[in-house]
């Protein structure tokens, strides 16, 4: 009777091991048919010099694209918080601080370090000593960009070419934009136009969404060794 129940007793052990055993690889294959790793799309930035500078630093970060988004053609704030885009190039931190957005960025280090300068028409360019002189102005701005001042008369176009020309053509008074930006698109297509004084000079990042902060250390380890050769700074001040 004694050894009967011993059988038993190590029957049920053993059958209680191997259910174990069953349970646990199943469980496992279920958490990692769950935990998937958000594909990296990215916004273009569709402006000479900075593009390529962008694209230099995903070459050299080793990271590949699945998707990208082009600037005037998205909703592209809104995108990044509904994590539908992953990476954005060029803008700092000053820029992207809306409370929805904050706790859903990481930004990397400075790449460059970009001069704002004020666009005018020729022969019309005015000292501004105090941003409150522009809320008065009839300020070309794109679309989703935000600025520490307020404007009273937003001109609000699709993109930066539509801000030169909106200023060009008399639909606005002033604009603002990244020096080395603004002479290489006077280089491929001339206007009627000139720099006033600066505004401000910003070291420009990378955003990054929280989805994917495993890419904070390539992009940093990145820009690191382009900056060490001063192709960065080439990219972006070339145009090319």
């Amino acid at each position: 009777m004694g050894q009967h129940l011993l059988r038993s007793f190590w029957a049920c052990i053993t059958m209680l091991v191997i259910g174990l055993m069953m349970l646990f690889p199943l469980q496992a294959n279920a958490d990692s048919a769950t935990t998937t790793i958000p594909p990296i799309s990215i916004l273009y930035m569709d402006a000479p010099g900075f593009s390529h500078a962008w694209k230099e630093i995903l070459s050299n970060a080793g990271i590949i694209v699945d998707k990208v988004y082009v600037r005037h053609t998205s909703p592209y704030r809104k995108m990044f918080i509904e994590g539908k885009i992953t990476l954005e190039c060029c803008m700092s931190e000053l820029w992207r601080q809306r409370p929805e957005e904050i706790p859903l960025q990481l930004f990397s280090d400075a790449f460059y370090v970009s001069e704002e300068r004020y666009i005018f028409r020729k022969g019309e360019t005015i000292p501004i000593t105090d941003t409150k002189q522009l809320y008065d102005m009839r300020f070309a701005t794109v679309r989703g960009f935000s600025y520490a001042f307020e404007l009273g008369n937003p001109i609000n176009v699709d993109n930066i070419a539509q801000v030169l020309t909106a200023i060009a053509t008399g639909q606005a008074d002033i604009g603002l934009m990244n020096k080395s930006l603004f002479l290489n698109m006077m280089k491929q297509a001339p206007q009627n136009l000139e720099l006033g004084g600066i505004n401000a000079k910003i070291g420009l990042q990378i955003r990054i969404h929280k989805s994917r902060a495993d890419l904070l250390p390539q992009i940093n380890a990145a820009i690191a060794r382009l900056q060490a050769t001063g192709r960065l700074k080439m990219l972006v001040e070339s145009g090319n």
